[in-house]
């Protein structure tokens, strides 16, 4: 083999392996700030109140931030509305309705280092 093949090929082989580790980083680097994303732990604790409640539900709730206050939306298999709040952008309260009865009112964290026991 000629020195200029086997110069093609090393140079071919490194720039394989550091496309490589470029795109491990940057996928990792996407993954970082969804980790402790409030919205997400939101959803988590809504989910495992519904669970907690035996809440048969059609319509998983999705949690969304906006100006100044998370809210969360879904459905039970009957129709009724499940709805979530929480104020401010670093909500550590939420409050959980199923229709008009009221499931959960009180810290985020609490429900979620409860659901972490089971």
């Amino acid at each position: 083999m000629s020195r200029r093949l086997a110069l093609g090929i090393a140079l071919t082989a490194g720039g394989v392996l550091l496309s490589g580790c470029a795109n491990i980083n940057t996928e990792l680097s996407t993954l970082k700030p969804v980790a402790g994303d409030k919205v997400t732990g939101l959803n988590i604790a809504v989910n495992d109140v519904l669970s907690a409640h035996d809440v048969p539900i059609l319509v998983a709730p999705v949690c969304t931030f906006g100006t100044d206050a998370y809210s969360c939306s879904g459905t039970t298999v009957s129709g009724q509305r499940i709805e979530a709040t929480a104020s401010g952008a670093e909500a550590e309260t939420m409050t959980v309705t199923v229709g008009k009865r009221e499931l959960y009112s009180g810290p985020i964290a609490a429900v979620l280092t409860k659901a972490g026991r089971r």
